[in-house]
């Protein structure tokens, strides 16, 4: 049996940085994690004061996410890192999971955390799912998250960020799906979206978006959902949008 991975948080107040999961669910039943380090073994890794050459993937991950600490924070009553987690598929779990010494997941979603989302997030190079949404998340997407060159899903929907969509996403080749919508986002769409040629679904819908609808979207062969809708989009559908064939959904 996999050792279960581990998972962090940012909240200072209680000191809970990092914590290690020691149960692992199986068909319901929680099993103990024979390999598991126990939470003060791993929040002495995450606080740096020992390094342990064995998991160097999970030492530096832990280092950008404290250093993140002062502007990711959240309340206490829904950051629970004894919770049991279940890293056999289950879409509910949270915190940081290390599934091999190359790539790892981060998803802080529903948390009420607040502040801005760290500009040093973008260190995370080995990251393929960044999970931020259902927050109260403000200020601007930083654009040191096209430096994320592993990810394959992004989300950062229902926050309440402001500014404008940075073109430099359009760097993450291996994206899949970028969710922005429910935010305050401004500005136009940027057309350098067209060369994520991976991207199966876009949301960008309730923002507040302006200007006319980039004609090069329909380059993104691959794309199955499109979601514009709710912006104050301004001129005519682009014809060239009939030319997604993999399109299931547009809304407009």
């Amino acid at each position: 049996m996999k050792p279960c991975l581990a998972a962090q948080t940012l909240l200072p107040a209680l000191g809970v940085l990092c914590a290690a999961i020691a149960l692992m669910t199986i068909a319901g039943t929680p099993v103990a994690a024979q390999d598991a380090p126990s939470p003060e073994d791993f929040d002495t890794i995450c606080r740096g004061s020992t390094a342990i050459s064995s998991t160097p993937s999970r030492i530096e991950p832990c280092k950008i996410l404290l250093a993140a600490q002062e502007t990711l924070q959240g309340t206490a009553n829904t950051l629970n890192w004894t919770t049991t987690l279940n890293m056999g598929g289950s879409p509910g779990w949270t915190g940081l999971a290390l599934p091999s010494e190359n790539e790892y997941q981060l998803r802080l979603n529903s948390l009420s955390l607040n502040g801005r989302i760290p500009p040093i997030l973008g260190n995370l190079t080995q990251l393929t799912q960044l999970f931020l949404n259902n927050n109260q998340l403000t200020g601007s997407i930083p654009p040191q998250l096209a430096n994320l060159s592993n990810l394959q899903r992004l989300f950062l929907n229902n926050n309440q960020l402001t500014g404008s969509i940075p073109p430099q996403l359009a760097n993450l080749s291996n994206l899949q799906r970028l969710f922005l919508n429910n935010n305050q986002l401004t500005g136009s769409i940027p057309p350098q979206l067209a060369n994520l040629s991976n991207l199966q679904r876009l949301y960008l819908d309730n923002n507040q978006l302006t200007g006319s609808i980039p004609p090069q979207l329909a380059n993104l062969s691959n794309l199955q959902r499109l979601y514009l809708d709710n912006n104050q989009l301004t001129g005519s559908i682009p014809p060239q949008l009939a030319n997604l064939s993999n399109l299931q959904r547009l809304y407009l």
